[in-house]
């Protein structure tokens, strides 16, 4: 099992994490990268997460119970508090809401942060990709630091640190 102190091979200190969505895959990434001995900031629209996440029970008692946040977690209902101080911004909402997240945080992305899309699926519409999104919303600016993790993962194994995989693409 790995230290909750361990580098993540994001950098050699600690990274802060900015965390887009406060669902029980968010909170499971957001959890795994401050075990990791990242800063972390999760952005949850529904203000009872922010509350217990927060509070005494440091959990996410709505979508992910059960499962105690590092000290390193904080939550916020302030998305600009999430994204403006980080490194390493993780996208993690459903596609059909992935337009009205990322338009008020699109001027604030900059060109030395890596923005992950943790979403998975299309949008049933236009059967877009979370890639075609993002690149039709972002600025131009940020397209080279964009990247997408997928692969067979669950909220609950991840947040176990039961065995799984994915894969982190991005186009060079």
């Amino acid at each position: 099992m790995p230290s909750a102190t361990a580098s993540s091979g994001l950098s050699g200190e600690q990274t802060r994490v900015g965390v887009i969505g406060g669902g029980a895959w968010g909170t499971a990434l957001a959890i795994h990268c401050a075990r990791m001995g990242h800063e972390v900031t999760l952005w949850a629209l529904e203000e009872e997460v922010v509350s217990s996440v927060n509070g005494t029970n440091r959990e996410n008692s709505t979508f992910l119970p059960g499962h105690k946040c590092p000290d390193t977690l904080t939550a916020t209902s302030n998305m600009t508090e999430a994204v403006a101080n980080s490194e390493l911004v993780l996208m993690v909402v459903p596609t059909p809401y992935i337009a009205a997240t990322v338009k008020p945080i699109a001027d604030l992305l900059r060109s030395d942060q890596i923005f992950v899309s943790c979403t998975k699926g299309i949008l049933n519409d236009t059967l877009e990709t979370p890639h075609e999104i993002l690149l039709r919303l972002l600025p131009r600016t940020v397209h080279s630091q964009l990247a997408y993790l997928s692969g067979p993962s669950f909220a609950a194994e991840v947040v176990k640190q039961l065995p799984t995989v994915v894969t982190i693409a991005a186009q060079v």
